[in-house]
């Protein structure tokens, strides 16, 4: 599944940094473009994205193992790959703005993570019910989940200002 995500992932930004990258060498270049040259960077240049995607869905599918086997949740590697990648895809999508809707309505405080927290849980669970998991393992998956996700945001702050000192 993994494979799969990383090869379109890795195709996708191929052709987008190819066609960037021609574009940009079109309007400066008086002579014949360098179509081998160009083709190599932005191979090259897709390799973050796709690195960087695959290490966060690695993450994502971890942290849904993790809740699986901590409460013997009899999840399949495939529902979880599945679980692992809806959840990223929300995150990437639609996470930002529910989290801009909460700020905006009662200020970037923590309250608002605690809300954020509920909304995932509900988010998450709603993912969990379209794979067909059952009500419990839903419930479970959706808050541990939740809860991960807000232990990473409370501790990041942290992180970042012993780093910065």
């Amino acid at each position: 599944m993994f494979l799969n995500t990383s090869i379109i992932t890795f195709l996708l930004s191929s052709c987008f940094f190819f066609m960037f990258i021609f574009i940009n060498e079109k309007k400066e270049a008086k002579d014949k473009l360098d179509i081998p040259g160009i083709l190599t960077a932005s191979l090259f240049i897709s390799l973050v994205p796709t690195l960087l995607i695959l290490v966060l869905l690695l993450l994502m599918t971890g942290s849904t193992n993790i809740v699986a086997i901590l409460f013997d949740l009899h999840l399949t590697k495939q529902q979880i790959s599945a679980l692992a990648i809806s959840f990223f895809v929300y995150i990437l999508l639609f996470d930002s703005f529910f989290e801009e809707l909460t700020k905006y309505a009662i200020g970037q405080n923590f309250p608002q993570k605690i809300l954020m927290a509920i909304i995932r849980i509900f988010m998450f669970g709603m993912i969990c019910t379209f794979f067909n998991i059952d009500n419990h393992s839903s419930l479970i998956i959706s808050i541990g989940l939740a809860v991960l996700v807000l232990l990473m945001e409370l501790t990041f702050p942290i992180l970042k200002k012993n780093i910065s000192n």
